[in-house]
């Protein structure tokens, strides 16, 4: 096992807000309570390959405690704090690693601590709920744009406020808002809704009314269904069909709330929960297989350190990652504060203890996955640690895996921008024998859960040396539309750099029509730079008229040969009205454009 770092090592100096005597008689705590724990388990000391633990890098100045952290289809990495304690206001930053430069969004009209948050299938970012006061939440909703840097608001409210909500984008691109407290701590929004991404309307779930924890952790399933995995101990299905009705599927074997600990959908179907809780926190681990006729809870092998406020990211290779979190009793004991990122593999149930970082990340925290395969971690504070309220961590640092440390990285050569669901592509790349690839969504992370979360192992053949015949899930409830990174992986499982890519559908095109009117059989795919046309004859004069959200027109588009209108060659990536006119004639439908 790995050298066990102190929280007040050599490093760490004692906040200057601490008056002399709390810092002495809390170093001799901490120092009593980290050797207790080493002895507990087994400590040895011994050098740190980081082939086998990894490496930590230096930490990187934040303009604010990233609290809320969106990564962008650009690559850039979106966040914001909350603006009530200190003088930090509550416009968001967008950050850009590899420049590391900072910039600022608009002010989006209103604190959305606390909100819920995902992306869209064009990549945009819907964000549900925020903060009045603790406890307390706000109704509104705003869409962030990432193409021109806005906000847009004009967005219907929910049914009430939500705060501490969670956004869940579904198999058909339309957002779960559910939970959050409306005006007091007590005071819970019980209804979800469905924000509808193709008419902008919220869709009230009247028939599953229901009481769940903040924050709930939410994933989709075939069949219109999203499941429950806590952070309540009872588990449940929730069928977003019509008026909503949630089933029950089952205790959790610990029976415990895992208050502030994690999850994720580590293959399609099956989850995986572990940590949080408080008194004290958890260590255990569960598991369940939504894929069999009866599913039910198991336990895996136990984290080496329980956590509270630790954050679960997947990796291109399957495994999962913990950083941060506390072992300590409470809320957010910086003295129980644990410093070593663990590996679970799914394949073995087994924990891997890796190296230390160098700062506490525990409550507003976060981390996630970037697309060289490293992990960005940050944030922690507003408010901090029980022992010094005040303290808070603006900045970033990134974890480096074993995997980039076992030899020279594969290489995509060539893979399309756009994959269809079902839909084999092929993939350029020189790597030997036989690799594997990956598709994970980006990342949409708040209070140790990743609202947008996803992996899939997609099915690989050899074309030839140089190519390889890959097909993404056939089945949109398995992996949501959007953008996603698409790695890469050679045998000793190295990854690539991440291709940014959209997944949309059907298998052989992508009609994105909800309700065609007009025609029984009218269909439109979007196909390379043409939206072509099915079970229509076009005139000679007809055109196509392209209308954002608000009805405003955005492009009209000349025929191009056969049943086909010419797309421009850039700048319309988005979700639009399609209405095709041939003199008197209208017919339409909602289109995507990745």
């Amino acid at each position: 096992m790995p050298v066990l770092k102190s929280n007040l090592g050599p490093n760490r100096q004692p906040s200057p807000a601490r008056s002399p005597r709390a810092v002495g008689s809390f170093r001799i705590l901490a120092l009593g309570l980290m050797a207790l724990g080493m002895q507990a388990l087994g400590h040895k000391a011994f050098a740190q390959d980081p082939a086998v633990v990894g490496r930590w890098g230096s930490l990187i100045k934040a303009e604010l405690v990233p609290i809320h952290v969106m990564l962008l289809p650009n690559g850039k990495i979106m966040y914001w704090d909350r603006h009530d304690q200190g003088t930090h206001d509550m416009t968001p930053r967008i950050w850009d690693p590899g420049a590391n430069t900072t910039t600022k969004a608009p002010n989006p009209g209103y604190d959305m601590f606390c909100a819920g948050h995902s992306q869209l299938r064009n990549g945009d970012v819907l964000i549900a709920g925020g903060h009045q006061q603790d406890f307390f939440g706000e109704d509104k909703m705003r869409i962030y744009n990432w193409r021109t840097n806005t906000f847009d608001a004009g967005l219907p409210n929910m049914n009430a406020g939500r705060w501490y909500p969670t956004a869940t984008t579904l198999a058909n691109g339309d957002v779960l808002i559910t939970s959050g407290n409306t005006t007091g701590q007590t005071a819970f929004n019980e209804i979800p809704q469905v924000y509808e991404y193709r008419t902008r309307t919220l869709r009230t779930l009247t028939g599953a009314q229901q009481v769940i924890g903040l924050y709930p952790w939410m994933f989709v399933r075939p069949g219109n269904k999203v499941f429950l995995a806590g952070e309540d101990s009872l588990t449940r299905m929730l069928d977003v069909s019509g008026t909503g009705k949630w089933t029950t599927i089952g205790m959790t074997r610990s029976g415990k709330n895992r208050n502030y600990g994690s999850a994720v959908m580590y293959e399609p179907g099956k989850v995986m929960i572990c940590g949080g809780g408080r008194q004290p926190p958890l260590a255990s681990v569960e598991t369940i297989d939504l894929n069999e006729g009866a599913p039910a809870w198991k336990f895996s092998d136990s984290m080496h350190f329980a956590r509270r406020h630790q954050t679960a990211v997947m990796l291109p290779d399957g495994k999962v990652i913990v950083t941060g979190g506390t072992s300590g009793r409470g809320d957010n004991n910086v003295v129980g504060a644990v410093f070593n990122a663990e590996m679970w593999d799914p394949a073995t149930g087994h924990w891997t203890v890796l190296a230390p970082a160098s700062t506490v990340r525990i409550y507003h925290s976060f981390s996630l996955l970037l697309p060289d395969g490293r992990i960005l971690t940050g944030g922690g504070g507003h408010p901090g640690e029980e022992s010094n309220y005040l303290s808070e961590h603006p900045d970033f640092e990134i974890y480096e895996p074993p995997y980039l440390f076992k030899g020279t990285r594969p290489v995509i050569d060539a893979a399309p921008d756009t994959l269809f669901y079902g839909k084999t592509f092929a993939l350029s790349t020189k790597v030997a024998g036989a690799p594997k690839v990956s598709l994970l969504r980006l990342a949409a992370v708040t209070h140790a859960f990743d609202h947008n979360a996803n992996f899939n192992r997609l099915a690989v053949t050899r074309q030839s040396a140089t190519s390889l015949l890959v097909t993404p899930p056939s089945d949109s409830a398995l992996d949501q539309p959007g953008a996603h990174m698409l790695f890469l992986l050679d045998e000793a499982g190295i990854p690539s750099l991440a291709k940014i890519v959209w997944v949309t559908s059907p298998a052989g095109g992508s009609p994105l029509i909800a309700q065609p009117r007009g025609a029984g059989a009218f269909r439109l795919t979007v196909a390379g730079n043409r939206l072509r046309v099915a079970g229509l004859e076009l005139a000679a004069d007809a055109e196509c008229i392209l209308l954002n959200g608000r009805g405003e027109r955005v492009a009209v588009l000349k025929r191009a040969a056969g049943p086909e209108f010419r797309l421009p060659a850039h700048g319309l990536a988005g979700a639009y009205m399609a209405v095709v006119r041939m003199g008197n004639r209208k017919h339409s439908g909602r289109i995507f454009i990745p």
